[in-house]
């Protein structure tokens, strides 16, 4: 259904925007449509369910700032007044760059023309802003799981040789762990078991997925797109194909910023031939704002991965090294 969705608003976007153009033109999708294009391909971004307690404050071609949200500091009153304010102790700007640009540059033959530019565009684009959003999932859960073994948040245990029953009660007994966390240096003092965000592989999903039929530890069934959603004991849990080194990992939906951009999204001949060429250009911007927030559990100790570097599945020699 997400993928039928993009493919129809990059239809329509190409369509409008092959009768707007002038002839000799290139056919150029304008800043607008290649917002909400990507808004749509990032509709069900796996990811962006650790942003969603994050406000964002400005955005730019360059960064994103982002407000994170800290506890009070709490004083005895001796005297009269106010008292001196805590600077930034409530919300602190952050700052988050976006990578250097990727693209993808592949050419419309002749023959694929004759078949209809919209009807040949459109798989071809939609494609293109699936892959991007994939890189951008990619990226940002390894950084994600770089961030956990950094923090020291790792857990050991082995999914493949553990029952339904009993990953079922160690996520559920990290994940309380995690509601009761106390940090006066970073402001937390309890957190909510809504804000609580489950992700585990897919094989690891379809075995808990199980536990619905035994009592009601699975209470509820969502319709997640293309990626499974389940409320076991009371936590949001997530099929989640793009986790490398954790077989779960458990988090809060503060906990991250992301944003990506479409830079360009074009289509022109090339010269001196009749073929044509589509012109994708897009950025991501992906941070964690806040330490020991977040738990991996998974067979033995794991180490850090392809940092600074845009993850997409290919051989290491073809992947994209950049600044992040």
């Amino acid at each position: 259904m997400a993928e039928l969705t993009l493919k129809k608003a990059v239809g329509d976007a190409l369509t409008i925007a092959a009768a707007n153009k002038t002839g000799g033109e290139m056919l150029k999708l304008e800043e607008i449509v290649r917002a909400h294009l990507i808004s749509v391909a990032a509709d069900k971004s796996l990811f962006n369910e650790l942003t969603k307690g994050t406000t964002t404050l400005e955005a730019s071609p360059y960064a994103i700032t982002v407000s994170k949200l800290q506890g009070s500091k709490w004083t005895e009153k001796t005297g009269v007044g106010a008292g001196t304010a805590d600077k930034f102790r409530i919300s602190k700007p952050l700052t988050i760059n976006f990578n250097k640009p990727i693209y993808s540059h592949e050419a419309i033959t002749a023959f694929e023309q004759s078949l209809g530019m919209p009807e040949v565009l459109t798989p071809k684009l939609t494609k293109m802003l699936q892959e991007f959003q994939r890189m951008y999932e990619r990226t940002s859960f390894n950084n994600l799981e770089n961030k956990i073994i950094a923090d020291n948040k790792q857990v050991n245990f082995n999914t493949s040789t553990k029952t339904a029953k009993e990953i079922y009660e160690k996520i559920v007994e990290e994940a309380t762990k995690l509601t009761e966390t106390i940090d006066l240096e970073q402001g937390i003092d309890l957190i909510d078991r809504e804000q609580i965000v489950v992700f585990v592989k897919p094989a690891v999903f379809d075995k808990i997925a199980t536990m619905g039929l035994v009592g009601d530890r699975v209470t509820e069934t969502l319709a997640g797109g293309q990626y499974s959603i389940v409320q076991l004991g009371g936590y949001k849990v997530f099929s989640n194909p793009f986790l490398s080194q954790f077989d779960i990992v458990i988090s809060v939906n503060f906990l991250a910023a992301g944003a990506e951009r479409v830079i360009a999204a074009n289509v022109e001949r090339i010269a001196p031939s009749n073929d044509m060429s589509v012109y994708f250009e897009g950025a991501f911007a992906t941070g964690i704002l806040w330490d020991n927030l977040s738990v991996g559990i998974a067979n033995g100790t794991k180490t850090k991965q392809k940092e600074n570097e845009i993850v997409q599945p290919k051989p290491e020699a073809e992947r994209i090294k950049t600044s992040i």
